[in-house]
């Protein structure tokens, strides 16, 4: 019932907005050949752009593991003001969706 069908929506929505544009990427990438990709790969700007995004991503990836891991101790630890709004919201859009 309800289940397939938000199963369907979500395949449907991931083929659309991921796996077409990720193909048409690649199509595009490999249209001159693989020696053209290659020798792409390897210039200087390419390079450059590679290492800028591994350098974010080993900044970003264990800062958000940190702040992730002291929200949620905080969370479990801690009464404050607000704490059964956010857990109940979140709550609320993970239990809605069972069936």
């Amino acid at each position: 019932g309800m289940r397939v069908l938000l199963i369907a929506v979500a395949l449907i929505f991931l083929t659309l907005f991921l796996l077409i544009p990720l193909l048409q990427v690649f199509t595009k990438a490999f249209e001159a050949g693989l020696s053209t990709y290659f020798a792409a790969i390897i210039e200087k700007e390419t390079l450059a752009a590679l290492r800028l995004t591994f350098i974010t991503a080993a900044i970003a990836v264990p800062l958000n593991v940190l702040f992730g891991l002291a929200a949620s101790w905080c969370i479990a630890k801690f009464d404050f003001f607000g704490k059964s709004n956010l857990t109940t919201r979140r709550n609320k859009v993970i239990y809605n969706f069972q069936a």
